[in-house]
């Protein structure tokens, strides 16, 4: 279905534009609001879109530079003045001193309505006259936007659609990674994936409870914390969940032998790499430290080990090697 071009009513200076997409609400909605994905569908045929930058908040600004199929540039500024995802998207487009004339503002209105598995897309453009919104039309505004959605709707556009639709496919563990909370990396991202086993379960979780994690600390609990107790974040995590990305993940069982215990690896091991020996101590149910403390239960030294080696024997913590190693994770010793 191709786009609907309104200026017919002469008592209104406004431009209305509608469109119907085969695509469910939140898809359209990252579409038109995530700068990856507007790049790729803004303006018509042999248009391009080098710079798109949108801070997508009120008072946020929108950056925008086309580039006509002649090579002349554009600059778009606007400000937006209300977001409800994935409902509602308003914005105003800010003079450009640089040209002359510059063609008119207007205050931009889109609106996605759900209609079972499709969704209608609504674009209502007021002008300060009459006078303005027929210049712009007579610019081809509507035109523009209209072979801009045509872009986004055929079938090189609708890879952009897919390319989201594959996102949501996305184990727990990329989900958290994605999120950006401070200190989380991708390793303590599985970790959290592995030991809670939800996003839900990861956003109830006490500090304590997080540092029951592999390789979390003080610190990182509390960033962790910190994210899930702000507002914004936990809507985001709904926003998530209505778009239908994963957020539950295999929680990996581990073994109770070792449970309570913290190891701290040293020097060379001669049967094990490093991951080796953390990973079989982690599946035990023990806990793997980069620093020996007074909680340290174990240094397990091999070759040419170091000051951690030196600090454990100033600490008393007990000192095994290989063999003891593999006998306490319920392992026979490598003869």
């Amino acid at each position: 279905m191709t786009a609907i071009i309104d200026i017919s009513s002469m008592d209104e200076p406004v431009i209305v534009i509608t469109r119907t997409f085969d695509a469910p609400r939140e898809l359209v909605w990252i579409a038109i609001t995530d700068p990856k994905h507007v790049a790729q569908w803004y303006g018509g045929p042999g248009f391009t879109n080098p710079v798109c930058e949108m801070d997508l908040r009120p008072g946020g600004a929108w950056h925008h530079v086309m580039q006509a199929p002649n090579g002349t540039r554009f600059t778009i500024n606007s400000i937006f003045e209300e977001v409800v995802e994935p409902e509602r998207l308003v914005w105003r487009t800010i003079k450009d001193p640089n040209r002359n004339p510059a063609p008119p503002t207007s205050l931009n209105t889109v609106t996605l309505e759900e209609r079972g598995a499709q969704t209608k897309w609504m674009l209502v453009a007021r002008f300060d006259s009459i006078v303005e919104r027929d210049i712009t039309a007579n610019m081809g505004f509507g035109q523009m936007i209209s072979m801009g959605l045509e872009r986004m709707a055929d079938k090189s556009a609708q890879n952009v659609l897919d390319e989201i639709a594959t996102s949501k496919k996305a184990p727990l563990e990329r989900v958290i990674y994605g999120l950006g909370i401070r200190f989380v990396g991708e390793r303590t991202a599985q970790f959290l994936a592995e030991h809670f086993g939800s996003l839900d379960a990861i956003m109830k979780a006490s500090a304590e409870e997080l540092q029951e994690v592999n390789e979390v600390g003080p610190r990182i609990a509390e960033s962790i914390s910190e994210f899930f107790s702000d507002e914004h974040n936990r809507q985001l995590v709904n926003d998530l969940r209505k778009a239908g990305l994963t957020l539950t993940g295999q929680k990996k069982e581990k073994g109770t032998k070792l449970a309570g215990k913290t190891f701290v690896l040293t020097g060379t091991l001669a049967n094990f790499s490093r991951d080796e020996a953390k990973k079989m101590i982690e599946d035990a149910g023990g806990r793997v430290s980069g620093s020996v403390s007074k909680k340290t239960d174990y240094v397990v030294a091999g070759d040419d080990a170091g000051s951690k080696l030196d600090k454990a024997r100033e600490l008393g913590v007990t000192v095994i090697g290989e063999d003891e190693m593999e006998s306490l994770v319920g392992k026979s010793p490598r003869g």
